[in-house]
């Protein structure tokens, strides 16, 4: 009978996938775009019955987050900031590169196989604290 308790056990610590109220946040990953700056994708997914809202992030290890996303225009792409990033109730959101995203300034540089400390803010959720893989 330990079998069950042991794979509950390693599903709730598996790193892959961080609850925060009815949001979890499944295989948050930093992309280190140059030794002063990271881009941290990660799939938020919404059970609640309401829309939710990622309001901002931050790190013990950064200087400046920015919530942006990729716009197309015509033949031009731009980055633009966001104040937040909506999660469709029932639904996903998916930050991924070349689309929406967080950006960090670094305090310091990071390598790959490095883990980056983030700690999201969500309108419903609260607050919630993932570590991120840096990956090259």
């Amino acid at each position: 009978m330990r079998r069950p308790a042991l794979i509950i056990a390693a599903l709730w610590v598996s790193p892959s996938l961080w609850a925060a109220g009815s949001v979890e946040v499944i295989e948050p990953w930093a992309a280190v775009t140059s030794a002063q700056q990271a881009e941290v994708y990660l799939t938020l997914r919404n059970y609640g019955a309401e829309q939710d809202r990622l309001v901002g992030a931050s790190s013990p290890l950064a200087s400046s987050v920015k919530l942006l996303t990729t716009v197309q225009l015509g033949a031009v792409r731009s980055v633009q900031p966001l104040k937040s990033i909506g999660i469709p109730a029932g639904g996903q959101q998916v930050l991924a590169p070349g689309h929406t995203h967080i950006v960090m300034g670094l305090k310091r540089a990071l390598q790959a196989g490095d883990v980056l400390p983030v700690i999201l803010q969500f309108e419903k959720a609260g607050q919630r604290q993932v570590q991120a893989d840096v990956r090259r």
